[in-house]
């Protein structure tokens, strides 16, 4: 079973963080634990750290007592332990940290030596381990455009000026221990919203950045015999829809009119389709529909930039 002892996991199918666990849970062939699910007796433990985990342990309500059960669970459970996507954080330090705390369940102390040594069991496994046909690397987005038997590996917030840059593409194929059928690359959606309108020459900038990404592509095509494709940046988000400031950049949830942004996605749809590199997509319809209607049907609930899951490509019929 696939947990969280910290933050359960959402239940609604059109939250992007359900998304990311759902992948796993089909991978694995298991279950996602929600806030009622009794996960002691499970098989085997899943430690989920959340799709935006950043090194920290955020518990806005304290150690309460929901959360010293599962912690309880955890160690009193005989299941092997294994922390998906990173080694295991030391949260048993972290915890400590919070004992005494006018927030802290008073009890969490007496079973801190457990917890670490819990959580110090626990291997790591990465969804580049499993055997799987394709694989998939991107930013955030990533995860919307992975087939049923795809592995993905996903960075959030990678810019594809900086995946040019600093080799990113490169580097996660030479980690790679396995020949892959197929290899899909997702990049290129937050530069169209935070970056390429505040250049001098926009269109100038996202030609030659698009010109690179190519050249990248068939070099890595070239080198490891394997089927690519380009995954083309979802549609526009509509202007007025509520983003986390964790989707902010320099103050801002997007720069540029919505217009201008438009015109960037289709010169980098054009110059694609001319590079004779496979390309994946959402259906074209979504790509004229109205921003906030296509916001209000397709994307996550409520907020963020993410597409709901319902809506990723193995659960819908996209372009291909």
């Amino acid at each position: 079973m696939i947990f969280n002892p910290f933050s359960a996991a959402p239940v609604h199918k059109k939250s992007h963080v359900r998304g990311w666990l759902q992948h796993w849970a089909n991978k694995l062939n298991t279950t996602v634990a929600l806030k009622t699910d009794d996960y002691s007796t499970a098989d085997i433990l899943y430690l989920d750290h959340g799709v935006n985990y950043a090194g920290g342990l955020n518990l806005f309500g304290g150690v309460t007592q929901e959360v010293f059960n599962n912690l309880l669970n955890l160690v009193n459970s005989k299941a092997p332990l294994v922390s998906l996507d990173i080694p295991m954080p030391d949260y048993a330090l972290m915890l400590a940290k919070r004992a005494g705390q006018a927030t802290c369940h008073p009890k969490l102390i007496d079973i801190i030596h457990r917890l670490e040594f819990r959580f110090k069991s626990a291997t790591t496994l990465m969804q580049s381990d499993l055997d799987l046909e394709n694989l998939i690397i991107g930013d955030s987005h990533a995860t919307s455009y992975a087939e049923s038997n795809t592995a993905v590996i996903r960075k959030n917030g990678q810019t594809l000026y900086g995946a040019v840059k600093n080799n990113f593409l490169q580097s996660e194929m030479l980690k790679t221990t396995k020949k892959y059928s197929k290899v899909t690359f997702a990049l290129g959606s937050i530069d169209i919203r935070h970056h390429i309108m505040r250049a001098e020459m926009p269109e100038k900038e996202l030609s030659t950045l698009v010109d690179n990404y190519i050249s990248i592509i068939k070099q890595i095509e070239s080198e490891y015999h394997c089927a690519i494709e380009i995954a083309i940046p979802h549609p526009i988000e509509y202007e007025q829809r509520r983003i986390p400031q964790t989707g902010f950049y320099k103050g801002t949830a997007f720069y540029g009119s919505i217009t201008s942004r438009i015109n960037l996605l289709n010169l980098f749809i054009s110059q694609v389709e001319q590079s004779n590199i496979k390309i994946i997509r959402q259906p074209d319809e979504r790509y004229l529909m109205n921003p906030h209607a296509y916001a209000d049907k397709y994307m996550e609930l409520g907020s963020s930039v993410h597409l709901a899951p319902i809506s990723y490509r193995y659960n819908s019929d996209w372009r291909e």
